[in-house]
């Protein structure tokens, strides 16, 4: 089923940096001009989800003052799918957290190491179990980030409206591609009837 939802050959990365330009240059955000921003430093960090699974994300760091946005990737992916749009955030002031969930697999050259440890563990793997990931995210980020924006492709992009709604730590959030995924485990549109976050 997961494969028969959006077939990932439709996903085109070019449009999808393209929309990054149009949405975050709308009065939602405030962009910091590019002269002014250093250089983003990356590494890849690794923390914890509530049911202990490890979760590997790439952190692209330009001022821990500025906002974070957390990049979540699409069905069948990794965090691989945000190696050319972090550092367009970046250059446009953000902080970026491109996060492995453990539903996904692999794109541009870049492993899911959440998704081959939860397979090690026997852990659940479907869409919804991905949910937790991204919260651990947000748990992590809140240590260091004031703003947090969730983003969201495919399957994760139903999972950030949902949270962006009922964790109070989510500033605003960027949802690309949302649908109802999930079967009788959730229902989107009824989860999301009070989200009122840009």
């Amino acid at each position: 089923m997961k494969n028969k939802l959006y077939s990932q050959k439709k996903i085109y990365q070019p449009m999808i940096a393209l929309m990054v330009f149009v949405i975050l240059s709308c009065s939602i955000f405030y962009a910091t001009p590019t002269c002014a921003i250093a250089k983003a430093t990356k590494k890849t960090i690794t923390f914890y989800a509530l049911d202990g699974l490890e979760i590997t994300a790439d952190y692209y760091l330009i001022d821990a003052k500025k906002p974070l946005i957390i990049l979540c990737h699409q069905a069948g992916w990794s965090r691989g799918e945000y190696n050319e749009i972090a550092p367009i955030l970046n250059r446009m002031g953000y902080n970026c957290l491109a996060i492995d969930q453990r539903s996904g697999d692999a794109v541009n050259g870049i492993a899911n190491e959440t998704a081959k440890r939860a397979k090690q563990k026997k852990l659940p793997t479907n869409y919804i179990d991905a949910e937790q990931d991204i919260v651990a995210a947000i748990t992590w980020a809140t240590k260091i980030h004031k703003e947090i924006i969730l983003w969201g492709s495919s399957y994760s992009a139903s999972l950030v409206l949902k949270i962006a709604q009922d964790n109070k730590n989510v500033s605003k959030v960027l949802s690309f591609s949302p649908g109802e995924y999930f079967g009788k485990d959730l229902n989107i549109q009824a989860s999301i009837n009070e989200l009122k976050k840009p």
